[in-house]
């Protein structure tokens, strides 16, 4: 039973409040409010519906790279200014990112995520590219 349980997908309303803690968590990265808590919430939910695309579609994988990279702008902006924020591109990259994951968890199941999340580590350990903007995202 626990084996099924972990392959199908989330029941309606079951990630809701993760999803609403993402995206309270963005909007403050646009107001400029965000802590680095805010920041690393975003950063994650980005970089695993990026593993997850990579295995239903690469141009939306594609896609989602342009978030991570107008993530890491943002966190440059930080360490520069003392807040977060985006620029223009960045901005809407964000908006179609989190949208994307908020899909994409939709559909997936907790097994599919605790594999991406298994990927995202792994990537991170053997310093592919993409694990090597995911270490870039998460100093």
């Amino acid at each position: 039973i626990a084996l099924l349980n972990d392959c199908r997908p989330y029941r309606e309303g079951e990630v809701a409040h993760d999803l609403l803690r993402i995206r309270a968590a963005f909007d403050r990265l646009k107001d400029g409010s965000a802590d680095k808590q805010d920041f690393d919430r975003v950063a994650v939910a980005f970089n695993l519906a990026k593993i997850r695309a990579i295995e239903i579609d690469e141009a939306l994988a594609d896609e989602l790279e342009s978030a991570q990279d107008a993530m890491i702008r943002c966190k440059e902006r930080f360490k520069k200014h003392g807040h977060f924020g985006f620029d223009g591109c960045g901005l809407q990259a964000c908006e179609y990112a989190l949208e994307a994951h908020e899909t994409i968890l939709e559909a997936s199941s907790h097994k599919q995520m605790q594999n991406a999340m298994e990927a995202a580590r792994k990537a991170i350990k053997l310093q592919t590219k993409h694990g090597q903007q995911l270490a870039q995202l998460l100093e």
